[in-house]
């Protein structure tokens, strides 16, 4: 299995995982049962229109958005646990306040001013998606469902910066037809 094929192959074991624990050990097999496009993945387009089909049956077969958007929350979560923790630790250490969080993070991302502070909320805009998994090549869009994923992910971040829990809401996405990953942290 080479590079690409394991993340991906990691990706669909930590969806299946979080489907069957939150959503019964049937569900998974239903969303991905007529995925034709999910069969073997080898580079991020086919991940991308893989990912816009699994999407659609996954918002089929599961008609609560509450349920839907805790999965893809929690595979945020561990993305985030993954991938970003030791950077947003660092943030955390060396910043007093929430105004120097917020242009740590900045700094940490890439010293553009994707974080911004208006008044109780911070409002996280990008202008690229930057999920690791593949579908910012996507063609077409894919379901909103997908970027509740980064809604997790968010959360989690914030939770570490800031010793708290926040609430998080998308307006937007680009993978969905957005024009940028637009989304509103509340801090009270």
């Amino acid at each position: 299995m080479n590079i690409m094929e394991e993340k991906y192959h990691d990706w669909f074991e930590g969806f299946k995982t979080i489907v069957s624990e939150q959503l019964g050990e049937g569900t998974y097999e239903k969303i991905v049962k007529d995925c034709a496009k999910c069969k073997s993945i080898t580079s991020d387009p086919e991940m991308a229109v893989c990912m816009k089909e699994l999407m659609e049956n996954f918002d089929n077969v599961v008609d609560k958005k509450e349920k839907k958007s805790g999965v893809m929350e929690t595979m945020g979560y561990y993305c985030f646990q993954n991938h970003f923790l030791e950077r947003a630790l660092q943030v955390k250490d060396k910043s007093n306040g929430i105004k120097e969080i917020i242009k740590n993070l900045n700094q940490i991302i890439g010293d553009e001013e994707y974080f911004k502070l208006k008044g109780n909320t911070i409002v996280a805009k990008f202008n690229k998606c930057y999920c690791h998994i593949g579908v910012q090549v996507a063609k077409e869009p894919i379901p909103e469902t997908y970027c509740y994923c980064s809604l997790g992910w968010l959360k989690d971040l914030f939770k570490v910066l800031l010793d708290k829990d926040v609430k998080v809401d998308m307006l937007q996405t680009i993978v969905s037809g957005g024009k940028a990953c637009e989304f509103v942290i509340h801090l009270d």
